[in-house]
């Protein structure tokens, strides 16, 4: 494996890590006592992806975890359709998070 594959494989699971941002700015802004959630269901998707291959689950519970809908590089090919929707859709969280965020920090202060 050169430096170019070990790169894109790291590279590959960006929009994983911004979808759990945007999880927990879009908790935080909107319902800070779900913040807790964002752990659980962390931990939810990391037991799930770890532990897959031994418990025999139907596909679409997998599906649950958002690491399962990212190809495993190199093994399966780059799918640029869903990086570039998992990222949309995490900005647009992360976005939404800061609105609420901001907001319901005016408000407090008013």
């Amino acid at each position: 494996m050169d430096i170019y594959d070990f790169l894109s494989v790291g590279y590959n699971f960006l929009p994983s890590i911004l979808f759990f941002i945007g999880l927990a700015s879009l908790a935080l802004g909107w319902a800070p006592k779900l913040g807790k959630v964002i752990y659980a269901y962390h931990g939810y998707s990391f037991i799930l992806n770890y532990f897959g291959g031994i418990l025999d689950l139907p596909d679409w519970f997998f599906k649950t975890a958002i690491q399962s809908w990212i190809p495993k590089m190199p093994m399966k090919e780059f799918d640029l359709l869903i990086f570039s929707t998992i990222t949309v859709i995490s900005i647009a969280m992360m976005i939404v998070g800061y609105l609420g965020y901001n907001k319901r920090d005016m408000i407090e202060w008013a």
